[in-house]
């Protein structure tokens, strides 16, 4: 997979071999510059899809945050501020000195409310597994933790990120890498209340 010249993407790569027999789905994930000026126009107004990394640290790396959207939210809008678009994770997080050594990340899918998708809770979580597991940043540092802020859809999607980490062998050393998940608004119980998610 090249990207497109005007794109400016430190790294891009791409995993199509099946981890399992059953995981289906092809990977891609891309860390792009934190300082790309084009970078909503090649992302959409939401974010970009799959795992990006925002903030790589200069020292050693002590653990790996990813932040996760919910339902109809975005990898950059759900953790940006309308008023003027400061995108928290990384113009704030990454320059508080309780982070300099914290290398974040988002992950963006498919949650929007207005079109029809096959995909449900499941596919997104091992879609997230599988970005992980495949990120040369998060496996190369074998000793650092991962940790997971999940909003709203996104806990759910979190959470089952982290049962299939424990239920797929190839995923366990994974699994015992994760180390703390906050849920933000996450509606673990909906079906108490007789909701269903439409996917």
């Amino acid at each position: 997979m090249a990207a497109p010249p005007s794109e400016p993407v430190s790294r891009i790569v791409t995993a199509t071999t099946a981890l399992s027999n059953r995981s289906f789905l092809g990977r891609s994930f891309a860390r792009r510059d934190a300082g790309d000026s084009n970078k909503g126009e090649q992302e959409g107004p939401k974010g970009p899809l799959g795992l990006t990394t925002l903030s790589v640290p200069e020292g050693q790396v002590v653990a790996d945050l990813i932040f996760v959207h919910g339902l109809n939210g975005g990898s950059r809008s759900t953790w940006s501020r309308a008023a003027d678009g400061t995108f928290w994770p990384q113009d704030w997080l990454s320059c508080d000195d309780a982070f300099h050594d914290v290398r974040i990340h988002t992950f963006g899918y498919s949650s929007g409310l207005n079109h029809d998708s096959v995909l449900n809770v499941h596919d997104f979580a091992s879609n997230l597994l599988a970005c992980i597991y495949h990120s040369p940043a998060i496996t190369s540092s074998t000793s650092s933790p991962v940790l997971f802020v999940g909003h709203s859809m996104g806990g759910l999607v979190v959470k089952k990120t982290y049962i299939l980490a424990r239920q797929l062998p190839e995923y366990n050393n994974l699994a015992d890498k994760i180390r703390a998940i906050f849920f933000l608004a996450t509606p673990h119980h909906l079906d108490r209340w007789g909701f269903k998610l439409p996917f």
